[in-house]
């Protein structure tokens, strides 16, 4: 009895308690025994000698067979039995598990009167972007920040608050590169000095020497030279003066390779109005041209 009664609580996934209960009110609603309904339940044999008659009438007397036919084995059930619930002694059925009913998620209330969260954070925000503002541009943007235009008073059109064309190129100064190139890339300074007072076996440019060999209206052969250098120059003779290629045993390096056509141009205008004195405005009409790009190029 409680090996069925286990191997039944197992099978149906009940307590022993409430499957014996389940299991009497079965055998009485079938006339059976409960041993009989309980080896139903657990999918075995009913123990030998176990009769189908009511569980509760008592067994009549009668002569005892002489060999107790086999039982029949019991067929296992198809799916998992009906069970009874009974309570307080009245036989009831399990009730039907109800549907799963979906979680609904109850929408965010904001109290009447409350803030936003994202209108809180921009409350924060504003102050702290303005702040900021104020410390790195106590004054307002300067000249050329955040699209500053003006008006030209004499032509009335709009312009740059600097006074230049909107959209238009700046215009580059050769002069400060130049500078640029001859003391830093080009390096020209190791040979002819910081000054252009030259060094060693190396020429000067001062005193008047750079327009003597390079004289004003000559800056492109100027550049031509400072492109090709001394292995590169294909006369014997340079300069106004024709001087010899390599007559004071100084090479001169062709840099052409290694510097543009804009900072061999640079350089030119630079070293004749640093070290030659010639006007500014008078260099960069005497340095305009092709004469460094087609050194560059060759």
């Amino acid at each position: 009895m409680d090996e069925l009664l286990a191997a039944a609580a197992k099978a149906t996934g009940m307590s022993e308690t409430m499957v014996k209960r389940s299991a009497a009110a079965r055998a009485k609603a079938q006339g059976t025994t409960i041993e009989v309904v309980l080896a139903e339940w657990a999918g075995v044999e009913a123990p030998a000698g176990v009769t189908a008659a009511p569980a509760t009438e008592p067994a009549a007397a009668a002569p005892a067979p002489s060999a107790a036919p086999p039982p029949s084995a019991a067929p296992a059930p198809s799916a998992a039995p009906v069970i009874d619930i009974v309570e307080h002694g009245e036989e009831t059925t399990a009730p039907a598990t109800p549907a799963a009913t979906p979680e609904v998620v109850a929408p965010e209330v904001v109290p009447a009167g409350a803030v936003p969260r994202w209108l809180a954070a921009l409350f924060v925000a504003v102050p702290l972007f303005a702040l900021a503002y104020l410390a790195f541009l106590p004054n307002g943007p300067s000249c050329g920040d955040a699209g500053r235009l003006a008006v030209d008073p004499v032509s009335g059109e709009m312009v740059n608050c600097d006074g230049s064309a909107i959209g238009g190129e700046t215009e580059t100064d050769y002069y400060a590169l130049g500078e640029v190139v001859y003391t830093t890339k080009g390096a020209c300074f190791a040979c002819h000095g910081a000054g252009g007072a030259g060094a060693g076996t190396f020429p000067a440019f001062t005193g008047g020497a750079l327009l003597t060999t390079f004289p004003e209206g000559s800056c492109t052969v100027q550049q031509e030279w400072i492109g090709l250098g001394t292995a590169g120059w294909p006369e014997a003779t340079y300069g106004a003066t024709n001087k010899p290629v390599g007559g004071s045993g100084a090479v001169m390096p062709g840099f052409s390779t290694s510097l543009t056509a804009e900072e061999i141009h640079a350089v030119a205008l630079y070293e004749r109005v640093a070290f030659g004195g010639q006007d500014l405005e008078s260099a960069k009409v005497d340095c305009a041209g092709t004469a460094a790009e087609t050194a560059a190029g060759g």
